[in-house]
This record gives structure tokens, C-alpha cells and sequence, in this order.
């Protein structure tokens, strides 16, 4: 299988998601580990980081995993905001 760097493997399931900065990667799958991954230094994303990392690693970690969580409470709020509205 041919891979394209950052991200061109096939896609990721539907229960994974992945956020990242101009560097670090994070993908969180249910049920998984997550992944870390240093874009500049692993472009085919074939070293995860995790669970041993420096402190610049954690603190990219910590950053993306907030990132993650607005994100998912944004998509929550979108989801709930669709649903018809039932009469009091």
C-alpha cells in the first residue's frame, strides 16, 4: 500500500478522530491507546510518542487533547441543536 506523509494511509474508522497542530498529531480511537506523532520528524507517522514523552511532547499532548474536547462538545451542541424541538 502506498502512504502519502500526514495522514494519507486509508481513512480512520468513525469512532477515531484526530486533531493536530503545525508539528504533533494526536488520534484518539475508542477502546485504543492514543497516538501521538511528531509530524516533522515522523512524516509517515511510524514512531507513536505515547506514553513516554518530554516535556515539550506532554505539553503538545495536553494542548491537543483540549483542542479534541472543545471540538467534541462543539459537535455535541450542533447534534442537540438539530433535533426537533418537543413542546413543553
Amino acid at each position: 500500500m502506498h502512504q502519502r506523509p500526514n495522514g494519507g494511509a486509508p481513512p480512520y474508522p468513525l469512532h477515531a478522530r484526530a486533531v493536530r497542530n503545525a508539528r504533533y498529531k494526536l488520534i484518539r480511537q475508542v477502546g485504543l491507546p492514543d497516538e501521538l506523532y511528531d509530524l516533522d520528524m515522523d512524516t509517515f507517522e511510524g514512531t507513536n510518542l505515547l506514553p513516554t514523552l518530554t516535556p515539550g511532547e506532554q505539553t503538545a499532548y495536553d494542548a491537543l487533547v483540549a483542542k479534541l474536547a472543545i471540538h467534541a462538545s462543539r459537535v455535541v451542541r450542533e447534534i442537540f441543536s438539530a433535533l426537533p424541538k418537543t413542546p413543553s
